[in-house]
């Protein structure tokens, strides 16, 4: 299953991570007491699926500030509790046993959650991780802001360069140091696979660190799997060099041969990206500032869509202005490029030569720009 960074459908910011401990129960309840929320008004309760988006496990109205929803799970899993006309959602990480929420419908859906034994624990994880998260979270809005007024380009570079540099606090210290503290959380293994961006060698060694409830577990396996192909391709040299692949255009229908494409620019990012990924579209505006300025000069992009929904694709690719060619299979995880390149998660992206050389991966923003400036001078 591929899953967004950043936000899921990018939900690894804040969702909420439950170690795994014995199971008594063969079921679970989940019981919302919302103070304010309007009689009548819609839950949702959903869970990821394969290739993108959600399923939807259970739905029902409030009834005098209420909900109740009962189900099982085979293992704990990511499930996000909707209201309708609601943006944000709240997360749990499910389990069979029992959960009240409790709060107000103007905090939604900052509330309190009480289930679990270990939910403290989750408590201290998300305090330690929404620091940057939200310090990058009011960033983003205020370059959507300055967005809108083009003639301050100083302001939105020192915007995107503060951003960039809280991000890279929180991959290369808060993940690593949180994944650390607590080797007996599932949510651990979730943030190794998904979220923490380093080669498979090093995720591996993350894994080994963890206890072996929770490299049992279903986010544990699906690591372990992974990462295990990935050690014996970085082993064999395997990625780097960019495999070729060719998909459809969205414009024309006709084949795009990757290799064929490297060879008439200088330089080639190739964009991983899906129509459902948040993180990937919020990327856009900046990176066709990118592609303007060095356009003439060699680079070109490639965006390769991992969506299963052509009219979604089509419809991201028109709302966001996107001007270069644009791919895909729409078999979303089972597309030839998820399994070519790995994509357990999106955005991913590399930047390759003219003869399929990867010069850098999963480099945006001023960190891309930095590398084209010394390319293409």
């Amino acid at each position: 299953m591929i899953i967004t960074q950043k936000a899921f459908f990018f939900l690894p910011f804040i969702v909420l991570s439950l170690p795994i401990h014995a199971q008594e129960a063969n079921s679970y309840t989940i019981t919302a007491h919302i103070e304010g929320v309007p009689d009548g008004t819609e839950y949702f309760l959903r869970k990821n699926k394969e290739g993108g988006g959600t399923d939807t496990v259970a739905r029902g109205a409030v009834v005098s500030n209420r909900l109740h929803i009962t189900g099982a799970v085979r293992e704990p899993e990511l499930h996000f509790l909707f209201l309708k006309d609601q943006k944000e959602y709240f997360p749990l990480l499910l389990e069979n046993d029992k959960f009240s929420i409790r709060g107000a419908f103007t905090e939604w859906p900052k509330i309190k959650v009480d289930g679990p034994a270990h939910n403290k624990e989750y408590q201290e994880m998300k305090a330690v991780l929404n620091v940057d998260l939200d310090k990058a979270k009011e960033l983003k809005d205020e370059i959507a802001k300055y967005s809108m007024n083009l003639s301050d380009t100083a302001r939105l570079r020192k915007l995107y360069k503060e951003r960039d540099s809280v991000l890279n606090h929180y991959y290369e210290v808060l993940l690593p140091t949180v994944i650390t503290k607590y080797p007996n959380n599932v949510y651990s293994a979730f943030l190794i696979h998904k979220q923490l961006k380093t080669n498979a060698s090093e995720k591996l060694k993350f894994f080994k660190k963890l206890s072996s409830i929770v490299q049992q577990s279903k986010y544990g396996r699906e690591l372990l799997q992974e990462t295990q192909i990935l050690v014996k391709s970085e082993v064999a040299g395997v990625t780097n060099s960019a495999p070729d692949f060719s998909l459809p255009a969205l414009q024309t229908g006709e084949l795009v041969s990757l290799r064929e494409f490297a060879s008439s620019n200088k330089y080639t990012y190739v964009d991983f990206w899906a129509s459902w990924c948040k993180p990937c579209r919020a990327q856009f505006p900046e990176l066709k500032e990118i592609y303007k300025e060095y356009r003439n000069k060699g680079f070109n992009v490639l965006g390769v869509s991992i969506d299963k929904d052509k009219a979604a694709w089509k419809k991201a690719v028109k709302e966001e202005g996107l001007v270069w060619i644009n791919v895909s299979d729409l078999k979303g995880s089972k597309s030839e490029v998820s399994i070519l390149y790995a994509l357990s998660y999106i955005p991913r992206s590399v930047l390759i030569d003219k003869n399929g050389k990867i010069i850098a991966r999963n480099i945006h923003g001023e960190k891309l720009k930095g590398k084209l400036k010394e390319l293409l001078p």
